[in-house]
């Protein structure tokens, strides 16, 4: 079981010789998002930004924030706010003596507001590392370490609060308490109630982390508290996240000086700051880690992911999901292991507005060169044990129904939907779509609006196609109930006794193997038949309609049904109806009988019988030694191939034509040349045509009597 989420492909985003470094990646209200990344050259740094859209397509080039003037730059982080707009901030050097803090705004078309801006008072040192939260009054806050504060020690968390007007709120502050040491690698998430937390690391006698909570109005909310007191050991960056209950989780990677397990582990708050439990260790199986990344889920739960290695000592990202009572939902698994990587440099992770999330990190190759790289996770949708809808996104999505008669939409992605018991309904819209079914789970159909087979899925039943589109459907060995829309269709049942509905358009129906009933609805259709006991219905005024058909089969009962041809090579027949039919044999030795109305008839290939019956029938014999029948009142009719030479000659079959009793009564008082034809005048209102025959060239054996 994985952590119960779909990947999607991998996306790289930029490549370069050049180092690139410092990305993270956040969500934007209209359900695309932003990376940001530094590109570092030889002499300045340049710092990127790039837009995806809800699906993850780029919106246009990557955009340049900052290039050209500035010898380093680092720490780009980006929060989105309430106007559905950004403030992107970075830490910049002009001299590698001393940098700087900088922020820029852009609106919600992605159009810079203004230009950046310094937003640090206190310049006599470095500051580094920024980071920033969007607050619920349209306002933001920007954190940072910076080094030689006059109140502190050495390197502490300083902070600025702006309003939604991009309008400094107050001066800089300092977040930390302690001041001994180094405080550094500052976190921030944005709480429910207006406040914030703020996580950092502390360097003194002992290394550890810290967080310290701020009201809504920028007051500290009570002291600041050190997370890790109680482990020993070289502890990661932490990350935290808010969720939805107002409480938060923090997490961090832990390499331990005693039995503590090396690992990722994280420490959930309820909304009061109060622990949860203690803290959890979130990886079990990958190594090598440090560092993390965590992230809220919309149903309460989150993710946690970190950079490490595979069992193998493969370089790669891992991550595992928790549910919203903090335990593991499915089992780690990774983001992508990657043989020929040198080094994995941690990324960020963030939740979409749909629920999903996108995991961005950068890899060092082993050829030198550097690529940033980002993959998309949808959570898995389950159903509950009834009847549910349930409906994916579009991104590439699992869909488990459990029990109960289900729904299952994935939405545009390339999804899996998986029904379980119960009479199950897939909607299928992608090429990439999978079904799983097992047997004895119920009766199911799949409505598709794409070509779909059933073939593999040994356990559903039933196929609608939908839409407008000339699209396809096939069957497998089940009794399958295939469906067509109004386009034009080729619907193919496969094994089993099959019913075949082809609606509106030209439609192919095949019915396979197994004893089927195909119904071509409007539309001039045509059926392919291999058993006599296929059952062909046809309404009337459905357009012109045609039976090809492997086996002896007669259309006499379809009224509706005009054309008959056989394929193949067995000798077997073919029998027409009232309507003016077109029947067509084979290449063997074929039976042929027009029924009544103004038919055509073509023999083909073999020594074939054709019967005309009643109406002013077309005749041709083709290849091989053929006989026509008649018999009397059986109108006007024309061969248009008669071989009246050789020994594999044509024969006129006569014997049932009580108004002609030998050759010689034919010859003088019913045969005569007309032309090039030879017409051969039976009764009144009945005749028969040779066309292009000499009449000299006939004799008895021509003629049966």
């Amino acid at each position: 079981m994985s952590s119960n989420a779909t990947a999607s492909d991998l996306l790289i985003v930029d490549s370069s010789t050049a180092m690139l470094w410092h990305t993270s990646t956040t969500a934007l209200q209209d359900g695309g998002w932003i990376t940001s990344w530094t590109v570092e050259g030889e002499d300045t740094t340049a710092l990127y930004q790039q837009r995806f859209a809800a699906g993850g397509a780029p919106v246009g080039e990557r955009v340049t924030v900052s290039a050209g003037h500035f010898e380093y730059i680092e720490g780009a982080k980006a929060t989105t706010l309430s106007d559905g707009g950004w403030v992107l901030t970075w830490s910049a050097s002009l001299d590698d003596q001393t940098s700087e803090i900088y922020q820029q705004r852009f609106s919600a078309d992605g159009v810079a507001i203004g230009s950046a801006a310094q937003i640090n008072t206190f310049t006599a040192d470095e500051q580094y590392s920024p980071e920033v939260t969007a607050l619920a009054d349209g306002g933001w806050v920007v954190l940072w370490h910076s080094y030689g504060q006059p109140d502190g020690d050495g390197i502490d968390i300083a902070m600025q609060r702006f309003d939604a007007s991009g309008h400094a709120v107050g001066t800089e502050s300092r977040v930390n308490t302690t001041t001994a040491g180094a405080q550094y690698a500052p976190t921030i998430t944005a709480l429910p109630d207006g406040g914030w937390v703020v996580t950092y690391k502390h360097a003194g006698m002992s290394l550890d982390i810290y967080q310290q909570r701020f009201d809504s109005s920028g007051r500290a909310s009570g002291g600041e508290i050190n997370i890790t007191a109680g482990s020993n050991g070289s502890f990661g960056e932490p990350s935290v996240t808010a969720l939805s209950d107002g409480g938060w989780v923090v997490s961090w990677g832990l390499n331990a000086n005693d039995e503590t397990p090396d690992g990722i582990y994280f420490q959930r708050y309820d909304r009061h700051g109060e622990a949860v439990g203690e803290e959890v260790l979130a990886n079990s199986a990958s190594s090598g880690y440090i560092t993390s990344s965590v992230c809220a889920l919309p149903d309460g739960g989150w993710i946690v992911v970190w950079a490490g290695q595979d069992s193998d000592g493969v370089p790669g990202h891992f991550q595992q999901r928790f549910g919203a009572d903090g335990q593991k939902v499915g089992t780690e698994t990774s983001v992508l292991s990657q043989p020929g990587v040198s080094q994995m440099v941690r990324g960020s992770t963030t939740t979409l507005a749909d629920g999903t999330w996108i995991v961005t990190w950068i890899t060092h190759q082993a050829n030198g060169s550097y690529q940033l790289q980002q993959r998309h996770f949808a959570p898995d949708i389950e159903g509950d044990g009834l009847s549910n809808v349930l409906t994916g996104s579009a991104w590439d999505e699992t869909i488990i129904g459990h029990g109960g008669n289900d729904q299952l939409n994935g939405g545009a992605g390339a999804d899996t939907l998986i029904g379980g018991a119960g009479n199950d309904l897939y909607i299928v819209d992608n090429s990439g779509d999978r079904v799983q079914e097992l047997a004895n789970q119920g009766v199911d159909k799949v409505h598709s609006s794409i070509s779909f087979s059933l073939a593999a899925l040994g356990s559903v039943e039933n196929l609608t196609l939908t839409g407008s589109s000339a699209i396809n459907g096939t069957g497998n060995a089940l009794a399958n109930t295939i469906t067509g829309n109004n386009a034009a269709n080729t619907l193919n049942g496969g094994a089993g006794n099959d019913v075949l509905k082809g609606g509106g358009g030209n439609d192919k129906l095949i019915g396979g193997t197994g004893n089927d009933t195909m119904a071509g609805g409007t539309g001039n259709d045509t059926y392919y038949v291999d058993s006599s006991r296929d059952v062909i219905q046809e309404a009337s005024g459905q357009g012109s309609d045609k039976v090809i058909s492997t086996v002896s089969y007669s259309i006499a009962k379809l009224g509706n049904v005009e054309n008959i041809s056989l394929s193949g090579s067995a000798n077997i027949s073919a029998t027409g109806n009232a309507l003016a039919n077109t029947i067509t044999g084979n290449s063997g030795n074929n039976k042929l009988s027009g029924g009544a109305g103004n038919d055509k008839i073509s023999g083909g290939a073999g020594n074939d019988t054709l019967y005309g019956q009643s109406g002013n029938d077309k005749l041709s014999g083709g290849t091989g030694t053929d006989r026509f029948v008649f018999r009397n009142s059986e109108g006007k009719d024309r061969i248009t191939d008669f071989d009246a030479i050789g020994s594999d000659h044509d024969i006129l079959d006569l014997s049932a034509v009580s108004a002609i009793t030998s050759y010689s009564d034919l010859k003088a008082n019913h045969m005569h040349q007309v032309g090039s034809n030879v017409v051969i005048d039976i009764t009144s209102g009945h005749s028969i045509t040779l066309e292009h025959v000499s009449i000299k060239n006939l004799n008895a054996g021509d003629f049966l009597f």
